[in-house]
């Protein structure tokens, strides 16, 4: 799992939850299911904890039905998506972001953008599924209109 992480990143995360601190140098946490004893030795106690994190915040951002789709709903979802997931480095929000997506329109999108940091997934977020064309601002305000 280190590869996902910089150290930099992980000393810090472990510095700020105050999980994996003995005093002894290794750091150990209980995890459920894991060895005889339940707990996790040798300094892997931080890239559990921020997997955890990720898990945490996958529960809460609902998912994105790329199919069915109207430009608020996508508001929505891009909202929560960004509030929940502030404090991820690049690489944990695009994990987490390919995870919610759901629609073989969102699945195709994710597969052929080549997206390597949170910028470029904003902005071709916005353009794929706020944005509206003029044709669908005129269609909306005809359907308004009636």
């Amino acid at each position: 799992m280190g590869e996902y992480y910089d150290d930099e990143y992980v000393s810090r995360f472990g510095e700020e939850s105050g999980e994996g601190d003995m005093g002894d140098g290794e750091g150990r946490w209980f995890e459920e299911g894991t060895g005889e004893d339940g707990f996790i030795e040798g300094g892997d106690h931080e890239y559990g904890l921020m997997m955890e994190a990720e898990y945490d915040m996958m529960k809460l951002i609902s998912y994105f039905d790329s199919e069915d789709a109207c430009s608020e709903s996508a508001k929505d979802f891009w909202w929560c998506f960004e509030t929940a997931t502030e404090w991820f480095n690049d690489a944990s929000r695009l994990r987490i972001f390919k995870a919610r997506m759901i629609g073989s329109v969102g699945e195709r999108w994710c597969l052929s953008s080549r997206l390597t940091d949170f910028e470029t997934l904003k902005r071709r977020f916005y353009n794929r599924f706020i944005r509206l064309t003029k044709e669908q601002l005129l269609q909306r305000l005809l359907d308004a209109a009636q």
